[in-house]
């Protein structure tokens, strides 16, 4: 048996996402796009997330705000859409110029808040949405995928309980790696 899990089950093997690793390419992208203000739509609590977070911006000269750090739950997800809205309309002082949106459940309402408030992606803000490959969500806008492909995760999976059952030692947790992809 393999768990496909953030937090530790006793005695199961985790595959899990590299929370970190994902944060550290979306806010590469997002530098080498010249974007330094940026702002972060989370499902729920995820301290991989937030503590990548911060020490990533750090690390890059760039900024954000507890205001632009945005934590929806991963069941009622139709606020961030008005959320979004609010964070980027225009006539602010400041306003961020790369979004991150980590989790492919709230990229439609997301994007519907970005589009509500006139902001024209990739002119005005870059976007980097997280995505599970191979994805088939088609968006209106430009933007950038990041994410995990589903396929290297089973992979990954079927070939623990193999070692399992051959009386292998396997980690208590692997990692996947975050990847820029399309969607077709």
């Amino acid at each position: 048996m393999v768990a496909i899990a953030t937090g530790a089950e006793e005695g199961i093997p985790i595959v899990d996402h590299d929370h970190k690793a994902f944060i550290s390419k979306a806010l590469d992208y997002l530098a080498s796009r010249g974007r330094r203000r940026i702002a972060i739509l989370l499902p729920g609590k995820v301290p991989d997330y937030e503590d990548s977070f911060a020490a990533g911006l750090a690390a890059r000269g760039m900024v954000s705000h507890p205001w632009w750090t945005l934590f929806f739950s991963p069941v009622e997800m139709q606020g961030a859409s008005s959320t979004v809205h609010l964070l980027m309309r225009p006539g602010q002082d400041e306003r961020p110029d790369g979004v991150i949106i980590a989790d492919d459940n709230l990229v439609e309402e997301a994007l519907a808040g970005l589009m509500a408030a006139g902001v024209r992606i990739p002119e005005d803000a870059d976007v980097v949405a997280h995505a599970n490959f191979p994805c088939v969500a088609k968006t209106p806008v430009p933007l950038k995928r990041l994410g995990y492909d589903c396929r290297e995760m089973l992979r990954t999976c079927t070939q623990i309980i193999d070692a399992i059952c051959s009386g292998e030692p396997v980690p208590p947790r692997t990692l996947i790696a975050p990847v820029f992809g399309e969607c077709y």
